[in-house]
């Protein structure tokens, strides 16, 4: 546990440190593009929309997400096993996973749903 802490901690610096900028900065930008579009459509919230959806509609909830921040996970993951490889020689796949779920999804999810609530909100007053 100890030595992944201290891996997290060195992907900080190094090489392709600028990813650690990039993707959740591209998520943001792709979750404020949807967020718009959620409101403008009168949409609730998209991960509270999900998780309170009925199992038919959540389906269809989640592929629309991906559609729109697939391509960055993507990227995310495969910029993350190349900055695996070259620090360390080895790629650890689910490491990669989670560093980019939380490099892109969660800035995708959290910036989807405050711009869609902040949007709606000027609308109405």
């Amino acid at each position: 546990m100890e030595n992944e802490a201290i891996e997290w901690f060195g992907r900080l610096d190094g090489p392709l440190n600028l990813r650690l900028l990039l993707q959740p900065t591209i998520a943001a930008i792709f979750g404020y593009r949807d967020g718009v579009r959620d409101a403008v459509n009168n949409a609730p919230p998209y991960f509270w929309n999900v998780t309170h959806a009925l199992p038919e509609e959540r389906q269809q909830l989640i592929r629309h997400g991906w559609a729109s921040i697939g391509k960055v996970f993507v990227i995310a993951v495969v910029l993350d096993c190349l900055f695996q490889f070259i620090v360390t020689g080895y790629v650890a796949v689910v490491g990669a996973i989670v560093a980019a779920s939380i490099l892109a999804v969660l800035p995708y999810l959290f910036f989807r749903g405050a711009v869609n609530r902040w949007k709606r909100a000027r609308s109405q007053s």
